[in-house]
């Protein structure tokens, strides 16, 4: 493991990261925010499925959750290494918004039947790649997505990954979503109307 170094706003801090698969992406988010015409500095609660190493929740943290009410809800069950809890958890400790961030280490079915009447402004799914898990977590997400909400899909153009980008052009079959933004990430809105 190595620390990374990430300085914003005037502040370093050291994370314990392996791997950054989210850097690349950070502008298309922003993007994303601009063109659904939502301030960074507006209150926001976001979900976020499949946490990995913390390295997007530690991002969200830094960049999205800027209001007093803004918050982030991470879910991911961490069945491949328990012992990484301690390492994501450092992480979201050394994040700007911290205390906004909330780690659930369960399965995403238990938590969204657990947590059946929660809705968010914003949905980051990252977790299972397989095509049914990608159904699976896609539906749930759509149902607790609130009218105007951003669906964000990664490794939508993942060769290794590639059950992603078919389990998500059967979903827009079905549900009511605008086309934000594409590449190797997939984002939406939903309809208002809903």
């Amino acid at each position: 493991m190595r620390k990374i170094q990430s300085c914003m706003n005037g502040g370093c801090v050291s994370y314990n990261f392996t791997v950054d698969w989210t850097t690349a992406n950070t502008q298309f988010w922003l993007d994303l925010f601009k063109k659904a015409g939502k301030d960074i500095n507006d209150p926001i609660t976001m979900l976020e499925l499949g946490v990995f190493e913390g390295r997007t929740s530690c991002w969200i943290s830094d960049t999205l959750l800027n209001h007093p009410d803004s918050k982030l809800i991470c879910v991911d069950n961490i069945c491949d290494d328990r012992q990484s809890i301690p390492q994501i958890l450092g992480n979201i400790r050394l994040s700007k918004n911290r205390t906004k961030v909330t780690l659930h280490v369960q399965d995403i079915n238990t938590f969204f039947l657990r947590h059946s009447n929660l809705t968010f402004d914003a949905i980051y799914v990252d977790a299972n790649h397989t095509y049914e898990a990608v159904m699976e977590d896609g539906a749930n997400a759509y149902k607790h997505l609130n009218p105007n909400g951003i669906l964000i899909f990664d490794d939508y153009e993942s060769e290794s990954d590639n059950c992603v980008g078919p389990a998500v052009r059967d979903l827009e079959k079905i549900w009511d979503l605008k086309l934000l933004g594409t590449g190797y990430q997939r984002a939406y809105i939903k309809s208002e109307q809903l």
